[in-house]
């Protein structure tokens, strides 16, 4: 509410049930549950998913935010965390009943995740997110992410915050511009960094990719 009153839009974030239980078990633990005790996972993917269907119709539908971000780490720089059918096993229907209960409410909501979207951006597609974060550039081709995906789906990101901390801020200019010539024809593109920036980043980098994102005009 006060983040509306100041004239902004209001963003909620939200857990999403891979991300949390394969990292509050660890990935060893997580991959030999894969293999040795499929039951237990799909319990506890239904203990968090339950509880942010609790938390979606108890606090975010009457905060009224602008959009909702699940927080969904999945992915390596070259693939899933785990096998394709086993991901969507998991994940699919269980994420289908949490986004139903924010499209009845006409709440828009977006995914983030490191790495290579490539095998799990169809099923966000598919159960109708409005966006995907992320994309990052050590993982993907924002160009060929664009082509194949970029009219069905806002993508967010692809500026590497490794590469902000250490580059030039004349680099930083001219990498933000491509970003933003690749990105923006056709719209549904959202110039941003692929994680969260933080203070190891310098602030006369992050400015710089602030005023080009400000200034340009496609």
């Amino acid at each position: 509410q006060r983040v509306h009153e100041e004239g902004f839009a209001a963003a909620l974030y939200l857990p999403w049930a891979f991300h949390r239980i394969a990292t509050a078990m660890g990935w060893e633990h997580f991959a030999l549950k894969i293999y040795d005790d499929m039951d237990f996972l799909h319990g506890a993917f239904d203990w968090v998913e339950e509880r942010v269907r609790a938390a979606v119709r108890e606090v975010v539908i009457p905060a009224g935010p602008d959009v909702v971000l699940f927080d969904g780490d999945c992915a390596y720089k070259n693939g899933l965390m785990v096998r394709p059918d086993t991901f969507r096993e998991l994940t699919c229907e269980r994420t289908r009943g949490t986004v139903e209960i924010l499209r009845e409410a006409d709440i828009p909501y977006t995914f983030h995740s490191d790495g290579k979207v490539d095998d799990f951006i169809t099923m966000l597609i598919e159960l109708g997110f409005a966006g995907v974060h992320g994309i990052e550039a050590q993982a993907n081709d924002l160009a060929e992410v664009k082509d194949r995906w970029g009219a069905d789906i806002t993508l967010m990101g692809n500026m590497d915050v490794v590469f902000l901390s250490k580059a030039t801020t004349e680099q930083v200019r001219q990498a933000t511009e491509k970003m933003l010539h690749t990105g923006c024809p056709g719209g549904r593109y959202i110039a941003a960094c692929n994680t969260s920036p933080l203070d190891y980043i310098p602030h006369e980098n992050y400015l710089a990719m602030a005023e080009v994102i400000r200034e340009f005009r496609y």
